[in-house]
């Protein structure tokens, strides 16, 4: 998203992954949404215990008499691993997502009523952040430009691999726990191992961290007509015979203590004007999960404030019902008043300084009169506490 930033410290360990998720290679269309996500239940369908336990190793925590991951968690790395992700991850929870998940109680607490689908472009696999924002959505759709990915299979992974994906996972990890978002470039790297590659690491490790039952993930694509199609378990990606729509994956989960399966489906795709079937896809798969959506943008590297996104910025006005975004989302000049209410929160001040020619006067100029203050955690670019900014848009009823 913006410049390379330093790392300190840089450790390679051995994690033990089993592929063990329930994949059909075989294509066909999936039952309709409401068939297949978020089903209200009586009683609760078994989790994949080994889908749960993989994601629990990658995420350096403990696992309980699974012979199966005993021989790699018994051993020193693995303890080091532990201790090192586990202190990460503390820092990460005190410092931002404990302190989001309070102020989102807090302020927005009509949008938790209404607002089931969380739609977040640009955002990458942060499920993390999106969950503490708003723990109470059922659907979860995270985009981005990485790879999916796959559940690795540990037949494929030889030592070499271990370390090198080790290695890149705790650079991507920690510059994430540190500062909020992910930085594409970077991350792409992180990422490229082809055995063990893709974005869906992270969000199991994600998901496992927030004490998340697994109950399948399945390869997915949308077709022009916004279907879900089962695709093949590969590598190969979208540029693939395979199919030509985008490529995707599904995660079915419980939350701690509810009794109801939820979903996260992350899609790798282009946003720009360049793509517009894309675009309509997206827009179109919307209308199938949800009338009432949230879309929530941070770290979107001002990428709307530019003609080259215009389409995906009239999509997301079009079928919004709330926008929470910081500075870097659609630009204020963009919302009209007659639709939209506004609340902003924190402080705005320049950009930093590679997004410096992005400042917005009527932004700066409403802060000064309407801000409802400070809150105290780093969210997007100003990821420091007290420097950052946060707006709200509700579009208003219909008459």
């Amino acid at each position: 998203m913006y410049r390379k930033l330093p790392f300190f410290f840089c450790i390679v360990i051995v994690v033990l992954f089993i592929g063990c998720s329930k994949y059909n290679s075989e294509k066909e269309t999936l039952p309709l949404q409401e068939e297949t996500v978020s089903p209200r239940i009586e009683t609760l369908p078994e989790h994949d215990k080994q889908l749960t336990t993989l994601a629990k190793v990658l995420a350096g925590m403990p696992v309980q008499n699974d012979a199966r991951f005993t021989k790699v968690t018994s051993k020193k790395t693995w303890f080091l691993y532990k201790t090192i992700f586990g202190n990460i991850w503390d820092d990460f929870i005190e410092s931002r997502s404990t302190p989001m998940n309070e102020w989102s109680k807090k302020n927005l607490k009509d949008v938790h009523k209404t607002s089931k689908t969380v739609f977040y472009p640009f955002g990458g696999p942060d499920f993390a952040l999106a969950y503490s924002i708003f723990p109470n959505a059922n659907r979860y759709i995270l985009m981005g430009l990485e790879p999916v990915g796959i559940v690795p299979n540990v037949a494929l992974l030889s030592d070499t691999t271990f370390k090198s994906f080790s290695k890149n996972m705790i650079n991507s990890m920690k510059t994430y726990c540190s500062f909020g978002f992910f930085i594409t470039k970077e991350m792409q790297q992180d990422l490229s191992i082809r055995s063990v590659n893709g974005v869906l690491p992270i969000i199991m490790i994600m998901m496992a961290r927030e004490e998340i039952l697994l109950h399948n993930i399945t390869p997915i694509y949308l077709d022009s007509n916004a279907n879900k199609i089962k695709r093949s378990n590969s590598t190969k990606g979208i540029n693939s015979t395979e199919h030509n729509g985008i490529e995707g994956i599904e995660i079915l989960f419980s939350k701690k203590g509810k009794k109801k399966i939820d979903v996260c489906y992350y899609f790798k795709t282009d946003l720009s004007n360049a793509s517009p079937t894309a675009i309509k896809t997206i827009e179109s798969f919307l209308h199938k999960t949800d009338d009432s959506v949230v879309t929530f943008l941070k770290a979107a590297s001002y990428l709307m404030h530019n003609t080259v996104f215009s389409k995906i910025q009239d999509m997301i006005l079009q079928n919004s019902t709330t926008i929470l975004q910081d500075d870097s989302g659609i630009p204020i000049k963009a919302m009209d008043t007659t639709i939209w209410d506004i609340e902003l929160y924190g402080v705005y001040t320049k950009p930093i300084g590679v997004f410096k020619h992005q400042y917005q006067q009527q932004m700066f100029k409403q802060y000064a009169l309407f801000s409802k203050g400070q809150f105290m955690f780093g969210y997007g670019y100003k990821h420091t506490p007290g420097s950052s900014n946060i707006q709200v848009f509700q579009k208003r009823e219909k008459q």
